[in-house]
């Protein structure tokens, strides 16, 4: 039933999500640090919320299913959840490193009453930022089966790239339609990261979204030909190298020739050549040194 057009169960809808929200949302305190002990450590079906905080990592997690029962009713655009693996907004020097977001549930659209077919989508975000939030890092993660992936800056009027700051660096994005990710008023910096799609939940539509005010620093990333489009531009600045590029469209981006900023902090880089073998041996849950 579509609860927009009837008023009782679109109250019904809101109640339940309410009470649901209270259920799975973990709000997470400044200067706190969670680490999974083992390769099955995580959460499934919650999400972290970190809005207005600091001095947070997340390590070796699983993240799975941060699922929407009770989507909301949008105009035009069916049933749209509300969750995110985690949720980050206007917080800053956040880290999250070694963890494995993915779907597991596959459910994308419903037949109203009267038979017709519309969007029911269970799934918002896998780790989304939004807000003002700066010193942002994302690493040695693997995303897996997810449509939208990754949003920095929820619209045009969200935050600036002077304070948003956010590096995205040797992650695994498998079986991930789009988002990955897609920049709004932020400096990103994007390296090392692997792109594969086949197989998936979702259809590929693109890896990388330079958007409204964007500044995007790209450099050896590695997409195989499972995916559509590298790099998808509108009204965002990108400078790309090193890439090895083998999807179906490539980049239609309009290039810089010079990067749009320099990042404050040293980093290893490596041949994009090199990145498959290195993100499969380090990325995801299982992969950190003893801790002591």
């Amino acid at each position: 039933l579509d609860g927009s057009q009837d008023p009782k169960l679109a109250a019904l809808r809101k109640n339940l999500a309410n009470e649901y929200k209270k259920l799975i949302v973990v709000p997470v305190a400044s200067n706190t640090t969670i680490i999974g002990l083992g390769e099955n450590s995580g959460i499934k079906g919650g999400s972290f919320l970190l809005k207005n905080v600091q001095n947070i990592a997340i390590r070796n997690m699983n993240i799975l299913d941060a699922f929407d029962p009770f989507p909301d009713v949008q105009k035009n655009d069916g049933f749209n959840a509300q969750y995110d693996g985690v949720s980050i907004d206007s917080s800053k020097n956040i880290w999250v490193d070694h963890c494995h977001f993915k779907d597991n549930v596959d459910l994308s659209h419903v037949h109203l009453a009267g038979g017709e077919l519309t969007k029911w989508q269970t799934y918002d975000g896998l780790c989304d930022i939004k807000g003002d939030s700066a010193a942002i890092t994302i690493s040695h993660n693997i995303f897996e089966n997810h449509d939208k992936t990754m949003l920095i800056g929820s619209r045009d009027s969200d935050g600036s790239s002077e304070t948003r700051t956010i590096t995205v660096a040797h992650n695994i994005f498998d079986n991930c339609a789009q988002r990955l990710p897609m920049a709004r008023n932020a400096k990103v910096h994007v390296y090392n990261n692997f792109y594969d799609s086949k197989d998936g939940f979702y259809d590929q539509k693109y890896a990388i979204g330079v958007r409204f005010g964007s500044l995007v620093y790209a450099q050896n990333n590695y997409f195989t030909n499972g995916v559509k489009i590298s790099y998808k531009c509108n009204k965002g600045t990108i400078f790309e190298s090193g890439n090895i590029d083998l999807s179906k469209k490539g980049s239609v981006c309009e290039k810089l020739t010079k990067p749009p900023f320099e990042p404050p902090y040293k980093f290893e880089l490596l041949e994009a050549s090199n990145v498959q073998k290195e993100v499969n041996q380090n990325a995801g849950t299982g992969k950190l040194a003893v801790i002591k």
